[in-house]
């Protein structure tokens, strides 16, 4: 039997109809069942597979930001740091004048006087002088060593330094590990 024809009396309906609407008779068929969704399932994720040439790649990329900053934080520790001026007596260090001393002078050093700084205790200060402080120097000319005789100061410098050329930078840092206010003494050889 087509769904749709009453098998009573022959008259059509429409395949929703439970009845006949000719003959009120009771109809056979039943609409088919809607069709089943299937249930819920979440997507696999997707997992790119990583080749060995990426796997490096990453660990390369790792080890140089790493060393970048072990390499910024050890020249922050390095570097000297701000200080503040202080007063005499208050953990200060015044230092009333930088005096070059250099008994072979080397490198047109001796007497080749800087202006003073004030800094805290166990505060690096850097000094800096322009060699050779003379121009009776002849080139190239080599400080060996730079020490301080001045009580409660250390000297931190790379040494032997080779001036080539005019207008060469020398530079290095002292530190004073106690109060302290007066000259300080540097001594070139």
């Amino acid at each position: 039997m087509v769904p749709g024809t009453c098998p009573q009396c022959g008259g059509p309906n429409p395949p929703e109809a439970t009845v006949c609407q000719f003959c009120s008779a009771k109809l056979p068929w039943t609409l088919p069942p809607p069709p089943s969704v299937p249930a819920y399932q979440p997507l696999p994720s997707l997992q790119v597979p990583q080749s060995r040439e990426t796997s490096a790649v990453i660990v390369i990329v790792v080890v140089v930001v790493v060393i970048l900053i072990a390499g910024i934080a050890f020249f922050a520790a390095l570097a000297p740091s701000p200080s503040l001026p202080s007063l005499p007596g208050t953990n200060g260090v015044v230092v009333s004048q930088v005096l070059a001393i250099s008994a072979d002078n080397v490198c047109g050093l001796n007497g080749a006087n800087e202006n003073g700084f004030t800094t805290n205790v166990g505060e690096y200060q850097q000094l800096v002088w322009l060699v050779p402080a003379s121009q009776s120097v002849s080139l190239p000319c080599t400080v060996n060593s730079i020490t301080t005789n001045t009580a409660g100061f250390e000297v931190i410098a790379s040494v032997p330094f080779t001036a080539s050329t005019e207008m060469t930078f020398l530079a290095f840092q002292v530190v004073s590990y106690s109060s302290y206010n007066g000259p300080l003494n540097i001594t070139f050889s």
